[in-house]
Formats: structure tokens, sequence, C-alpha cells
């Protein structure tokens, strides 16, 4: 079909040869020559795809992830101790003056949760 389209051109500018190349209109001719060249690549593009009337598949094969393993095991909440520095703090009194004071270490609890597995 290609050689056919550019026989084709070939054999209408062989024809219009002999006849003087002259426009009329140049602005006219300008657009004319650049919406045939539009079709005469459409159609040699055309011409190089695959036709429209044929299905590719790709087929590709799913797996499923892997399973996790499963987790054997459980929370506990367990107090735990934890001690907290000594540090100087600032106080006011009754009339507005401050003083600074210590406040001695001390230790907090908490209660923390815990994995704990169970041997299986």
């Amino acid at each position: 079909m290609k050689n056919a389209v550019v026989g084709g051109m070939l054999a209408a500018a062989c024809a219009a040869a002999p006849m003087e190349a002259r426009a009329i209109n140049e602005e006219w001719s300008a657009v004319a020559g650049f919406v045939g060249g539009l079709l005469v690549g459409r159609a040699y593009q055309n011409e190089c795809a695959p036709s429209r009337g044929e299905v590719i598949i790709h087929r590709t094969e799913y797996r499923s992830p892997p399973c996790e393993p499963v987790a054997t095991g459980h929370w506990e909440y367990r107090q735990t101790r934890r001690w907290i520095e000594g540090y100087w703090t600032v106080s006011y009194r009754e009339c507005g003056r401050s003083y600074e004071h210590y406040v001695p270490g001390y230790y907090k609890y908490e209660q923390t949760r815990v994995w704990v597995w169970d041997n299986r």
C-alpha cells in the first residue's frame, strides 16, 4: 500500500511537471501544501503501524504474597520503675519573692506493654 501511495504521488508530480508552477494566492497555496503534507504523513504513518484488527494479550501470572508466620505470643502489661533525677526549681513565697529549692531524685512507676513469645 505504501508503494502505491508513493507511486501515485510520483505519477501526479510527473503529470503536473510540464505545467508552469505559479501560485495564484501564496497564502492559500502554503496552507494547501501544509494540509497535503499532513495527509501524506498520516497515510505513511498508518501503513507502518500494526493493523487495528490485531489483538495482543500479554498474560502475567499472579502470585499471591507468601504467608507471613503467625505470631505466637501475647501482650502483657508490666510495672517498671524509672529513676527521675533530682533538679532545682524556682518557687514563690506569699510576698512574691522567688527562691530556689532542690527536689531530690525519685522512682516513678510506669506500666509498659511487653510482647511475650510463646515457646511452641
